[in-house]
């Protein structure tokens, strides 16, 4: 519920506040855009495992154990 969390968040920001969000994701003037970026790459491999477990109701295992 958490990925679907930061994920709406996200989505809320970019498109009500797009001039805070192009800032976030500045590497050179934003101190969080490294983070936001890995975010968003992590996400990218995580949603498709959650939508199969959904969709199948068995749990998926991941290739590779997510590094924080």
């Amino acid at each position: 519920m958490s990925w679907w969390l930061i994920l709406y968040t996200f989505s809320m920001l970019a498109r009500y506040q797009p001039r805070k969000w192009s800032e976030a994701l500045d590497v050179d003037k934003s101190a969080n855009a490294a983070a936001l970026e890995y975010a968003l790459e992590i996400t990218l491999e995580v949603i498709p495992h959650l939508v199969l477990e959904g969709l199948d109701q068995e749990p998926v295992l991941l290739a590779r154990p997510m590094a924080f």
